[in-house]
């Protein structure tokens, strides 16, 4: 009652953050807190208009970093719709419709293990999310809005489309590693992780980052049809293996004549796309590899 303005309050983040960590360290006291907020905004009567709002906001944060039990889920699911159709046309739709949405994710795939001070004032003050910045080979930057429910997968979705990359297959292709420090430490990211806590993870312990997006898997092979970013990125996550011969596939130890032949073509076009003029040598296709995160 304190956070949505029908008692005295001084803090509010102190309210919500006292909810979330009962709830989250007590795993009865998690429906107790589904409950007892159920029940502030059914038949809401308070004189404060924004009473019954702020509290299907804070519904929405529990839903956000608190799972309930499987007795009450369906319960809370069924309340939830029902009063999602009842709001059509009132101001109260679009909080509870946040809160039916990020009940769902949270059912699908678990509760936020992290509760950020600054992402709790950010959700508060009504801001749903913040542009992080995701570096792909050949260094090249691509910003996203990141949400308190976006997950690792959602951004390599993201990125597929804004690179035309529409395989069937084409985002189990990639994955996000975070690059810590010196680039002494790479950690896969799942797709299912919830990227604010990946973020929060590191900013809470002081910790510079980089977060990068490679493709780990081929299925789907590069087209001509594939934009000029999308080639761009692969040539050179790809370079410098190849320059190295990594990528060759040479059966019975003999590389085949057309082999060679395309293997020789695109080492006179590397070298020359380097602004070399001068007859090459080996150490000069050495020295001219590129790769940014490469291997």
């Amino acid at each position: 009652m304190k956070f949505m303005g029908d008692m005295q309050s001084k803090n509010e983040i102190e309210c919500v953050t006292n909810i979330l960590k009962v709830a989250s360290q007590h795993g009865k006291m998690a429906d107790e807190a589904y409950c007892q907020i159920i029940r502030q905004v059914t038949d809401n009567s308070s004189v404060k208009r924004e009473s019954c709002e702020r509290g299907w906001r804070l519904l929405s944060i529990l839903c956000t970093f608190c799972c309930c039990s499987d007795v009450l889920h369906p319960y809370v699911q069924a309340y939830i719709q029902q009063a999602v159709s009842n709001a059509f046309g009132t101001s109260l739709k679009d909080a509870i419709k946040e809160a039916e949405e990020q009940l769902k994710i949270t059912l699908h795939h678990g509760a936020r293990r992290n509760i950020p001070m600054s992402e709790l004032k950010a959700l508060l003050a009504g801001h749903k999310g913040r542009e992080q910045t995701f570096i792909l080979p050949a260094t090249l930057e691509m910003p996203f809005t990141i949400s308190t429910r976006t997950m690792a997968g959602d951004v390599i979705a993201e990125m597929c489309s804004r690179l035309g990359l529409t395989g069937k297959r084409a985002h189990e292709e990639y994955s996000i590693l975070s690059i810590v420090g010196d680039f002494s430490l790479k950690q896969p990211i799942q797709h299912d992780d919830y990227m604010m806590d990946i973020i929060s993870d590191y900013t809470s312990s002081g910790h510079v980052f980089k977060l990068w997006i490679k493709r780990v898997i081929w299925f789907e092979p590069l087209t001509a049809r594939n934009s000029n970013a999308s080639l761009n990125m692969h040539y050179h996550q790809v370079s410098r293996d190849f320059m190295r011969g990594n990528l060759l596939c040479i059966p019975r130890g003999k590389t085949p004549p057309s082999t060679l032949q395309l293997a020789t073509k695109l080492a006179v076009l590397q070298y020359i796309s380097a602004g070399e003029n001068t007859p090459p040598s080996i150490s000069h296709f050495a020295s001219h590899q590129h790769g940014g995160l490469g291997t």
